[in-house]
């Protein structure tokens, strides 16, 4: 973002940190909005090498990569211009700056923790903003300005100016009691960002084009809200780590992951890059429902009418362009009754969605599988659910299930080695199945 809303984000991610945090950075107080735009004058600097190298301590990773300015594909190319992003390499970027935060904190180097920290917030932040999450070249075709006008979309967007007293102040969120947990967790804060940038970004477009500015400053206002949640969730979680220092409440937050707050590896990404243990997941023996075929991969990813490529979140839909509420029947005690779920994932009869997990972090899924109990007596489906431990091919558990029957409960304990979860459904075209309540239980303590 060009103008001064990284600044800004800093300063009131700095502002919301706890009251022990706020003293270890006293000194740099004044200094951590500078730190935030590191990126960018290392762009600004890359002809002046004197002044390039000051910063490039900061900004050139241990990889020889520049940190991105937001979500970028495999080989570094920002989302900006390419296809997708890649988890691989947003992964690689948390991992490295978290690592070397808390180090630095840990030896009670303030100053620079807070250069690492505000660097690294600038790529956080960038993320959160709808003009670097999607290929600006499409766009532009996607929504062409009316006649006769014309702006630099990705330019008004990023520079749009927000001010401090407009930001919601935000409370930030521990992401884990190590490194690896808080990296796990805040790669699913990261990908939920992205989306919520993606979702912005015609609202965006169109009210430059209506010159509504009222609309485009509360746009700009969430996400420069959103951008100072997650940059505070990271430094607050880098400070608990270096001192050991951990509020009961905020253990308690982490003993539960629901998958259906999860981006499935192959919504948000490219599962076709995406590697798993070193080897890419197109590169696994994976199974693949009959119908579905290779040289057509959007099908081969999620679902089929009514749901589209993709699970359905948190609802089912009825095929007519309406939500409805996930419902099973379910047994309690001897009677079968009627259950509506909150939380969980929707789709049509022949599915497949997969996730990232850490075994290492996670020692059991529970999943309650069924067909929707409202959406008529015909369709049966069996359920699979394939861990990548052990044969790939083979799922770990299965069962067939119609609409009359009891919902199925899966208890699956996870192998520390265990990094990917696939849910697969093959059944009848008019079944709509429902995987409610997924959750990944905590092992306790994760491992450093």
């Amino acid at each position: 973002m060009a103008g001064h809303q990284h600044g800004i984000m800093g300063e009131a991610a700095y502002l919301s940190l706890p009251l022990w945090e706020h003293k270890c950075w006293e000194a740099q107080e004044e200094s951590i909005p500078h730190y935030c735009f590191f990126p960018d004058l290392h762009l600004m600097y890359q002809r002046q090498p004197e002044k390039e190298e000051e910063l490039s301590p900061y900004t050139v990773m241990p990889n020889g990569m520049v940190i991105p300015h937001g979500p970028c594909d495999e080989k570094y190319t920002l989302c900006i211009f390419s296809h997708c992003h890649s988890r691989d390499v947003t992964a690689y970027v948390i991992t490295y700056y978290m690592t070397k935060i808390v180090e630095l904190l840990m030896k009670e180097s303030y100053e620079e923790a807070a250069k690492f920290a505000g660097t690294f917030a600038h790529f956080l932040q960038d993320s959160c903003c709808p003009g670097h999450v999607a290929n600006n070249y499409l766009l532009a075709k996607l929504m062409p300005p009316p006649p006769g006008k014309y702006w630099h979309i990705h330019r008004v967007i990023d520079a749009w100016p927000c001010e401090l007293k407009d930001i919601q102040r935000v409370k930030p969120r521990l992401l884990g009691t190590s490194i690896d947990e808080a990296v796990f967790n805040l790669g699913i804060e990261y990908d939920k960002a992205v989306g919520s940038a993606l979702e912005k970004i015609c609202p965006s477009i169109q009210a430059v084009y209506d010159e509504d500015n009222g609309k485009m400053q509360r746009i700009v206002n969430e996400w420069c809200g959103t951008g100072t949640h997650i940059v505070a969730s990271a430094w607050h979680t880098a400070f608990s780590l270096a001192n050991n220092r951990f509020e009961e409440c905020e253990r308690n937050m982490l003993e539960r992951i629901h998958l259906s707050d999860v981006i499935p590896v192959d919504e948000m990404a490219d599962e076709y890059f995406y590697e798993l243990n070193g080897k890419h997941i197109k590169d696994l023996d994976a199974p693949k429902p009959p119908y579905l075929y290779g040289s057509d991969p959007p099908r081969s990813k999620g679902s089929k009418d009514p749901y589209g490529f993709q699970a359905l979140n948190n609802s089912a839909c009825d095929g007519k362009g309406n939500t409805i509420p996930l419902s099973l029947r379910v047994l309690e005690g001897d009677r079968l009754v009627e259950k509506v779920f909150v939380q969980g994932l929707a789709a049509a009869g022949t599915s497949k969605v997969v996730f990232q997990v850490n075994g290492d972090i996670h020692k059991e899924l529970r999943v309650l599988a069924g067909l929707h109990s409202r959406m008529g007596p015909e369709g049966a489906a069996v359920f699979e659910v394939y861990l990548d431990e052990g044969d790939y091919t083979v799922p770990l558990r299965s069962a067939e299930l119609t609409p009359e029957g009891p919902a199925h409960e899966f208890v699956i304990p996870l192998q520390r080695d265990c990094r990917t979860i696939m849910l697969l459904t093959e059944g009848s075209p008019d079944a709509h199945v429902i995987w409610a309540d997924p959750v990944l239980i905590r092992r306790g303590e994760a491992r450093k």
